[in-house]
């Protein structure tokens, strides 16, 4: 498929099938994107309209990483009061929880 992403959608990023008020939704989507990549902002807000099963799907990968951070996090204030802040053990510990 020449000219198509594996979305499924033309070179332009937009789905084939669109009405033409979700076309202008994300024409107006790519253009605050622009302007917000100009600015000097450090973040970006994305507006999501996920159906059922993709709500439980990223609520669950939002526990995972918060659960995630908690235990690393545990660990290094544990390192730190024990007197153990080396970056030896920073990175056994970043290595358990990062790869």
């Amino acid at each position: 498929m020449v000219g198509r992403s594996a979305g499924g959608m033309p070179g332009g990023g937009i789905p084939e099938a669109c009405s033409p008020e979700t076309t202008a939704l994300l024409e107006a989507f790519k253009k605050e994107t622009e302007r917000r990549k100009r600015s000097r902002r450090r973040t970006n807000r994305v507006a999501l309209f996920p159906n059922r099963c993709e709500e439980e799907t990223l609520f669950d990968i939002g526990l995972a990483c918060s659960s995630l951070w908690n235990e690393l996090n545990y660990e290094k204030r544990h390192a730190f009061f024990n007197r153990e802040p080396s970056p030896g053990k920073r990175d056994e510990i970043n290595k358990r929880y990062y790869y």
